[in-house]
């Protein structure tokens, strides 16, 4: 009998064989890929590769099942960002202040960045660090970088062959390209007062900068930091878990099903926006920064004071607000959503604060 787990029995049999031998898919199909070591799963991808040239429909349908989808809210909103910016609107202007926006889910960060990018004073925030983005990948195409380092293109050329997107990992891009991009994107989208914007959530800034040995001083200028969170985080939670049930993040997007109410899924989207708060929280406090505080109430309350102190804060004050390029998504639904809730699980009431 074999010592080996189900993972490793795979890699050796996949090595030794290929995936064209009939016994291998079936090991693989009953290993649960996504939670074994990285080399593990490269190792699969490379032998496959490296055994046929030519996969049957039977052997790319294996492939999705074994790979599935990426679980990461960044992963299922990848459509969410797929903003061009206009060259003429900002192109080459060097970096004198960074407006960097901390955010969570659902909180109307994408409403008050689509704002502060129609007053072409603001650096043009969108999210930079998510690679899960039409945005990221247009840039590429346009800029070539970050470039894939050697396993990212053995990856890559294998889920190309299977029909699929690229798996997109931080760790599939050299270290240099990465911080080249980082530059790039600062030089096309820094706006002719020298303000570049980036709005984060803190899983991206931690994974794609801080576990990379940088931050937000990269950019060698003075950081604006705007903090912006949601009163009610129940009906943030809401937001949260209808946008992934409809993939449908803003306002200028269509719903691909209908979102339907799910108790214990506002359970879990509650303990990750805690959580997501709690580590911007701790970031803040370990960096002694105080950033400027927005909520999602005061925006949609007063979207015209709200704009204003945060243009102030980066000392572009402007004459007028312009309109919002995305609508507030809130609606009766997401109410009668939230009186349910409540009424099932009243523990949760505190963090249910009304506009």
């Amino acid at each position: 009998m074999s010592c080996l787990s189900p993972s490793a029995t795979l890699a050796t049999t996949v090595l030794s064989r290929g995936l064209t031998d009939s016994n291998v898919l079936p090991l693989a199909a009953s290993t649960n890929l996504p939670s074994i070591n990285s080399f593990v799963r490269d190792t699969f991808c490379a032998a496959r590769f490296v055994h046929s040239s030519r996969l049957s429909r039977s052997v790319i349908f294996s492939l999705r099942c074994i790979f599935g989808q990426l679980s990461s809210h960044d992963a299922i909103s990848a459509t969410c960002q797929n903003i061009s910016v206009p060259s003429d609107q900002a192109s080459n202007y060097p970096t004198t202040c960074l407006l960097a926006i901390a955010s969570v889910h659902r909180t109307g960060s994408t409403l008050l960045c689509s704002i502060l990018r129609a007053t072409h004073m603001a650096g043009m925030p969108m999210e930079y660090l998510n690679i899960h983005t039409k945005n990221f990948t247009n840039f590429r195409n346009e800029n070539n970088l970050p470039k894939l380092n050697m396993r990212g293109a053995v990856i890559g050329a294998v889920r190309k062959v299977t029909g699929r997107n690229a798996w997109r990992n931080i760790d599939y891009f050299s270290d240099s390209s990465w911080r080249a991009y980082l530059n790039r994107a600062a030089s096309l989208n820094t706006t002719r007062n020298g303000v570049f914007g980036i709005k984060m959530h803190f899983n991206q800034y931690d994974e794609h900068m801080l576990q990379r040995g940088i931050d937000a001083s990269f950019w060698n200028a003075p950081i604006k930091w705007v903090r912006i969170t949601r009163d009610n985080e129940v009906r943030q939670a809401i937001s949260l878990v209808r946008a992934e049930q409809s993939n449908q993040w803003n306002s200028n997007m269509s719903a691909v099903r209908e979102p339907v109410y799910d108790e214990n899924a506002i359970v879990v989207a509650l303990e990750t926006i805690s959580t997501a708060n709690k580590n911007w929280d701790a970031y803040f406090a370990t960096q002694a920064i105080t950033p400027l505080l927005v909520t999602y109430e005061q925006l949609t309350r007063d979207m015209d004071a709200t704009v204003r102190r945060i243009m102030s804060h980066i000392n572009t004050p402007i004459d007028k607000v312009p309109e919002p390029q995305t609508k507030r998504q809130s609606d009766g639904a997401s109410a009668q959503w939230e009186q349910q809730f409540l009424h099932s699980r009243p523990e949760f009431a505190s963090r249910a604060a009304t506009i």
